[in-house]
């Protein structure tokens, strides 16, 4: 009897650690809402899947194609900038004009990578309006009170997802205006 009660609750303890440990952390048997292409100046580089209002999408394919370093040591992913060529500061007898300027071939080069993202943040609105209406449909449909309460929660996230999203925009706006005077 005292092995079958000691089997039980190691048993037990086993049991309740993993599905502690599985809740916390995992994202299995999570409902994936969506999934969105991850692109960068028109070239797809790989597909992120929407859980729960959030994007996952493949660290490394995004660092590579962002220029910076991807390092995995143990449970930990590293992203550092890959080193930069220092720039000497400009003085009146090497400071190129027009096209030849660093500096303006390097403010032309963020202006155009603002403006990518902006394309990229408006498609984003798209399809996570698309979602919202989704949701918003499967929520009057809905019967239990828990995936009343899934679908208001995703909504939520949908919401603030297209809010960031929308300020995302007004900043690039707001660094062209500035990187344009």
């Amino acid at each position: 009897m005292k092995k079958f009660v000691s089997g039980m609750i190691v048993g037990l303890l086993m049991f309740a650690g993993v599905s502690v440990f599985a809740d916390s952390s995992s994202l299995v048997g999570r409902t994936v809402s969506g999934i969105f292409s991850v692109v960068m100046n028109g070239e797809q580089l790989s597909e992120a899947v929407i859980i729960d209002g959030k994007a996952y999408a493949p660290v490394r394919s995004i660092a590579e194609a962002t220029g910076t370093d991807i390092k995995v040591k143990g449970k930990r992913i590293i992203i550092q900038d890959k080193e930069v060529q220092t720039v000497s500061e400009p003085t009146p007898s090497n400071t190129p004009t027009g096209k030849d300027d660093p500096w303006e071939v390097k403010k032309q080069q963020e202006i155009q990578g603002l403006l990518y993202g902006i394309e990229d943040r408006k498609k984003e609105i798209e399809k996570y309006q698309e979602f919202l209406m989704l949701e918003k449909d499967k929520l009057t449909k809905a019967e239990s009170p828990q995936l009343k309460e899934n679908y208001r929660a995703s909504i939520e996230m949908l919401e603030i997802n297209i809010s960031n999203a929308q300020n995302s925009i007004e900043e690039a706006e707001t660094r062209i205006a500035e990187l344009q005077s």
